[in-house]
């Protein structure tokens, strides 16, 4: 505990752990690990045991995590959906334990914890009705086209199904399909998950049930929240009954009454965890006598008649023997410890991510060192800490490659990003994401080649650079001869690649994938410029003077074009005929009779009325420029739901915002706004 404990420092830490609740429940990317975060949680809970007067009706001891979010329905639950008192050692746990059975002995049952997102199934008449995530206890989300969409829920009830049925469960994700979705995502060149837990709460969550579909999420129940039209008199013979209608019923332990046995219980659940196919961070103590339950009843937050014993992450000890990088299908280049081989949770573990230079920096991380790992989440390896007293002499401070180690391309950091990428166009470690990319409607948008199509290509050999698809014609007839192609498939496929020659030169720029340069730098550059070779040689300090261009983004074209390999595929490109002239070239003259031709605004957070490229569409169509990032040269940002950083720059820059409302206001009336002074 650092500084003054006083009413401020419990204000301060209940406010943090606000905002860890909100990014771990709500947003679905935890900001600390889960051990952190219970730590922190039972600080407070001391605090204000120690100091009544501090008490706060809204502190995080008092409210379960999360929230139900605007983007769907809300289920008030009937039977509130309760979080579990946490401890954290053997004998926190048989002090519950002996505590709650003083008065008259029970029987305990002890389960796995999943580390998953719980949820609500409603069954009425022995059909499913509802399925709602748990929220803030009180009110959750329905979200019952996704859970639909799992084959693990069943839809029908065939044994005796009761008139009213509400079963809690949780949704998780398995260790392989967690591995397997975050290839998926950095090969689509998409964010990756931190670790199941919020894979499997991301994956529910979407607005689209394909989405969720496709995402291979598991079920596991645990209790009987609410029945009608029969009773269960013990907690594992409503489980018997949810396994005999088809649920997927979560591991539990005998019937026990001896204090002791509940314990090895727990410890069996602990030896066994690196050997689980899932992630679970504890054991659940549960009484099983229903009655039991009714008696002991619950506390403002937990019921009395259950604990969950949460697992220390297993931490070891090794030595730093290299680090390495790795250069992913995004063309991010991660540094990897090289570790002396050591056994962490049931596995071996030799490599640990180190994620990015300031990392790296920040733990002060070297060759040679001796450092403390763990698994993140029971799955992901990570560097604690150093052990700077067993440093060697000869460590010292690493630097990040300044080329790609697999295609000798410039290595740049993107402003605003601790990661570092690969500049080539042509790096072989980066190629199905730079096609998939390339092919994608945004871009060259050829229709035909998406993700699966151009897989079957380059493992083929038939696309190895961008070039290639431009060579897809000399192809035509083994092409046909692909299972489950054909002559008509291909020949549209081959007129599509050939149309595509015919794009704008924005949508050829975008196509590049040159780091920080889109949409809106595109269309900016097209204008600038008259074709793609006199932006080629267009120097730094010029394309800053550009809109929406900044130094970043100028270093990043600069590298971009000082590469070999990349002019190399453009002069691939105009001896097919892609067009590399621009149509839009000297037309940014016209921007000034426009009403907000002198302006940039930036959108943030989720808007009511229209999607964010709407908005933005509606901007430019007033002769403004609409930015990704906030920066002291943007003239408003326009702030909807959820706003999150970039409506704290803006205020930290003296940058004007419009709600939804004033926007709308603005569109109908443009010349209310006007260019602040910068």
């Amino acid at each position: 505990m650092a500084g003054p404990v006083d009413y401020a420092y419990v204000e301060n830490l209940r406010e943090k752990l606000r905002q860890y609740n909100d990014a771990y429940y709500d947003k679905d990317a935890p900001l600390v690990d889960d051990y952190t975060y219970d730590q922190m949680l039972r600080e407070l809970e001391r605090l204000e045991a120690a100091h009544p007067e501090w008490a706060d009706p809204e502190s995080p001891t008092r409210i379960v995590g999360g929230r139900a979010l605007s983007t769907f329905s809300k289920v008030s639950h009937e039977v509130r959906m309760e979080s579990l008192q946490d401890v954290f050692s053997i004998e926190e746990l048989r002090a519950f334990l002996t505590k709650t059975s003083a008065d008259t002995p029970i029987e305990w049952v002890v389960e796995h914890k999943i580390d998953g997102l719980s949820v609500a199934l409603e069954y009425r008449d022995g059909v499913f009705y509802r399925g709602a995530t748990r929220g803030d206890g009180t009110t959750g989300e329905d979200v019952s086209a996704n859970l639909l969409t799992m084959s693990s829920i069943p839809k029908r009830l065939a044994e005796d199904p009761p008139s009213r049925l509400i079963v809690r469960g949780e949704v998780f994700m398995s260790d392989r399909s967690f591995t397997s979705l975050n290839e998926s995502q950095e090969e689509l060149g998409q964010k990756l998950f931190a670790n199941p837990r919020n894979a499997a709460a991301g994956s529910l969550r979407q607005l689209d049930p394909k989405v969720t579909s496709g995402r291979d999420l598991s079920l596991f129940c645990f209790n009987v929240q609410l029945v009608e039209g029969r009773k269960f008199a013990t907690h594992l013979e409503s489980l018997e009954f949810l396994a005999a209608n088809g649920f997927p019923v979560i591991p539990v332990s005998d019937a026990v009454i001896d204090i002791e046995a509940v314990i090895s219980a727990v410890e069996a659940i602990g030896a066994e965890r690196g050997r689980l196919s899932y992630g679970i961070d504890g054991a659940v103590v549960k009484a099983n006598s229903l009655a039991v339950r009714e008696t002991l009843g619950s506390t403002s937050k937990f019921p009395r008649w259950a604990a969950a014993y949460k697992f220390s992450p297993e931490q070891q000890e090794t030595r730093i023997r290299d680090i390495i990088v790795q250069v992913g299908r995004s063309g991010k280049i991660t540094p990897l410890a090289v570790l002396e081989p050591v056994t962490v949770a049931g596995s071996t573990i030799s490599r640990a991510t180190l994620h990015n230079e300031d990392f790296i920096e920040e733990k002060d991380i070297r060759v040679g060192d001796s450092v403390i790992i763990q698994k993140a989440g029971d799955v992901i390896p990570e560097v604690v800490r150093v052990q700077t007293d067993k440093r060697p002499a000869e460590a010292v401070p690493y630097a990040m490659p300044q080329v790609c180690p697999a295609c000798g391309s410039v290595v740049i950091r993107r402003e605003g990003e601790a990661a570092s990428y690969c500049t080539g166009a042509n790096c072989p470690a980066q190629r199905l994401r730079r096609l998939i990319h390339f092919a994608s409607r945004d871009c060259m948008n050829i229709e035909g080649l998406g993700p699966a199509n151009l897989r079957v290509l380059v493992e083929k050999g038939y696309i190895q650079s961008l070039g290639d698809l431009y060579r897809l014609p000399e192809h035509a007839s083994e092409l046909e001869r692909l299972p489950g192609w054909g002559k008509r498939s291909v020949t549209k496929l081959l007129e599509a690649v050939e149309g595509s020659k015919k794009n704008p030169l924005e949508r050829v720029l975008t196509a590049l994938g040159i780091p920080q340069i889109g949409t809106a730098a595109a269309r900016v550059l097209a204008k600038a410029f008259p074709d793609i070779w006199a932006l080629a040689e267009a120097e730094a300090d010029m394309l800053q003077t550009l809109p929406d261009i900044g130094a970043t983004s100028a270093q990043s074209i600069r590298a971009f074009f000082d590469s070999p390999d990349n002019l190399s595929v453009l002069r691939e490109f105009a001896q097919f005929g892609v067009n590399l002239t621009s149509d839009t070239y000297g037309s940014g003259e016209a921007q000034e009779e426009l009403p907000w031709s002198d302006l940039r605004f930036v959108v943030t957070g989720t808007l009511e009325s229209m999607s964010r490229e709407e908005a933005e569409a509606k901007i430019r169509s007033l002769g403004a420029a609409a930015q990704s990032q906030v920066s002291a040269k943007t003239s408003f940002v326009v702030v909807g739901a959820k706003a999150g950083s970039k409506a704290t720059k803006a205020a930290a820059l003296g940058i004007p915002t419009l709600d939804e409302a004033a926007f709308l206001d603005a569109l109908q009336n443009p010349a209310t706004l006007s260019a602040r002074e910068i």
